[in-house]
């Protein structure tokens, strides 16, 4: 979306107006005029994600801050034009990436738990497998544990060979 001047918060179209000297010099590397937050690759090269205590922040946290922030206006003090490429506080990115993400978050933590075989020793009914992932999956829908299982090796193998796949 970024590459085609749209925003993948909104959905919408950038502001497609680039200076007049900035379209030339984009024109000059060989890119196209507009606005897709691409010049040298730097800035979207240094998205990247942190660690913290409740869980991940994705942003740009290096030398590239200060030029994302001009973009995103994260701060309010930007004049550049908006071009919002991660969603604020209260927002989320349009559905299709969103679910993408959601997916990426849920085979994380399919790939980052081992199952612990005591913890499903008592299970015999589909409520009960269900209530014993969520432990393992805060938060995530029946049908998200199940595809996080189902793209999930070892997790799978594991209630495979426990005779509980077919209570998933």
């Amino acid at each position: 979306m970024v590459g085609k001047a749209k925003s993948p918060v909104s959905g919408g179209d950038w502001e497609k107006q680039l200076s007049p000297e900035y379209k030339k010099k984009k024109a000059s590397e060989g890119l196209p005029g507009i606005a897709n937050l691409e010049l040298e690759g730097d800035l979207l090269d240094a998205l990247t994600y942190e660690s913290t205590d409740e869980g991940i922040e994705i942003g740009w946290f290096g030398d590239q801050a200060a030029k994302a922030d001009g973009h995103n206006n994260f701060s309010g003090k930007s004049s550049l034009p908006r071009r919002q490429a991660l969603p604020d506080v209260d927002q989320e990115f349009i559905p299709a990436i969103q679910k993408e993400i959601e997916k990426i978050i849920a085979d994380a933590i399919a790939d980052g738990v081992e199952p612990v075989e005591s913890d499903f020793d008592s299970v015999t009914t589909k409520e009960e497998l269900y209530d014993t992932l969520s432990e393992y999956f805060p938060g995530l829908s029946r049908a998200e544990i199940r595809s996080a299982i189902s793209r999930s090796p070892n997790f799978a193998a594991f209630l495979d060979d426990n005779s509980l796949m077919g209570l998933l």
